[in-house]
């Protein structure tokens, strides 16, 4: 449903049709024209995005200052490629901000997460790949005796707080680090 609808406002007009890849969104600089295809998304993307990436290590002013006319969205990636619309390859020296260790579309990897995605990702249920990794994990680190699973980084933090205020019994964790 259009919020427009749910909360009365006057609903926005339709945005003016993006230009066609082959036409130019903006002055090509210094008249290059193989970058008009990444001038192109940077245009779009930045007509709906502020900043044109809802990352903010991925704004463009950000990677490579305020006046760039480098690209600023990648068509596909692999190990450490990625490959703009122009077609130009770039070597990712970021990574993903190091949150891809193993490059992108990593082989092996891409196959073991299509495999277990068919075998069915939600359910009601755990899945039994739960309880293999657990005791994979705790044969791997010896002192793991029990695992817990999270769904995010502050989630797991949040939760090591707890266990060390209740197994110390003390609040003076969350402050010791300013003394």
């Amino acid at each position: 449903m259009v919020f427009s609808k749910m909360f009365g406002g006057k609903p926005k007009p339709a945005p003016a049709a993006a230009a066609e890849p082959d036409e130019e969104a903006e002055p090509v600089p210094d008249g290059d024209p193989d970058q008009v295809e990444d001038l192109h998304w940077t245009s779009r993307a930045s007509a709906l995005i502020p900043g044109g990436a809802s990352t903010g290590s991925k704004r463009a002013a950000n990677l490579y200052g305020a006046e760039s006319h480098l690209p600023t969205h990648f068509a596909r990636a692999a190990g450490c490629h990625l490959y703009t619309a122009d077609g130009e390859t770039l070597v990712d020296c970021t990574m993903a901000l190091g949150s891809v260790a193993l490059g992108y579309a990593e082989p092996d990897l891409t196959r073991a997460v299509i495999e277990t995605l068919a075998g069915g990702s939600v359910s009601g249920l755990s899945p039994m790949l739960e309880v293999d990794l657990a005791e994979r994990f705790c044969a791997v680190v010896p002192c793991a005796e029990r695992v817990q699973f999270m769904k995010t980084g502050a989630e797991a933090m949040s939760a090591a707080v707890r266990i060390a205020r209740a197994y110390t019994g003390s609040y003076f964790l969350l402050f010791a680090w300013r003394s």
